[in-house]
C-alpha cells in the first residue's frame, strides 16, 4: 500500500463545520454525507483509509496512508470551505493500519461519546481540549465503531 517505501502515518485531525447542522438524510446531516461521499472517492484513489465523527458541530478525521498522501490531503482540506479550525491532535508513525478495510467510515458513535465525556469530565464533545492518551481512547472508539453507511 506505500509507495516510495515511506513509512505510514497516523494522522488525527480536529474542525468546525461552517454549516449549521441538521438536514438530516437517514439520520446524517447532508454535508455529511456529501464529505464522506468525496473521502471515499478520494481515498481510495491516493491508498488512504481513516474514519470520520461529527459531533456537536465539530469533526474529528483519522486518516492512514503514506506520509506524502496524508499532507497532500491535509493540504486541500484546509482550502474546504465546509469546516474551518483545522488542528492537528496527533500524527504518528504506525506499523499496521487500523482501518485498513476502510475508505473513510463514519463512526456513530454518540453513546460511546456521552460515556466518554463522561468518564474525562466534559459537559459537551470538544475535539481542542482532548489530550495525547484522550485522542488514543478516541481513535480506538472510532475504530470499533458499527458502520452506519454502506462502504
Amino acid at each position: 500500500m506505500m509507495h516510495n517505501n515511506q513509512p505510514a502515518v497516523r494522522l488525527v485531525y480536529a474542525s468546525q463545520a461552517t454549516f449549521k447542522p441538521f438536514t438530516a438524510h437517514n439520520g446524517i446531516d447532508t454535508n455529511v454525507t456529501d464529505i464522506l461521499h468525496t473521502a471515499r472517492e478520494n481515498n481510495q484513489k491516493h491508498h488512504l483509509v481513516g474514519a470520520l465523527y461529527y459531533g456537536n458541530g465539530c469533526f474529528v478525521q483519522c486518516l492512514e496512508g503514506s506520509k506524502t498522501e496524508i499532507d497532500d490531503l491535509y493540504e486541500k482540506l484546509q482550502l474546504d470551505p465546509r469546516h474551518e479550525h483545522l488542528k492537528v491532535l496527533q500524527l504518528q508513525e504506525i506499523t499496521a493500519f487500523g482501518f485498513a478495510d476502510w475508505k473513510m467510515k463514519y463512526a456513530t458513535i454518540d453513546l460511546q461519546i456521552r460515556q466518554f465525556l463522561r468518564r474525562h469530565q466534559m459537559v459537551k464533545f470538544d475535539p481542542y481540549r482532548l489530550d495525547s492518551s484522550m485522542i488514543d481512547e478516541l481513535v480506538d472508539i472510532m475504530h470499533d465503531a458499527p458502520e452506519t453507511l454502506p462502504h
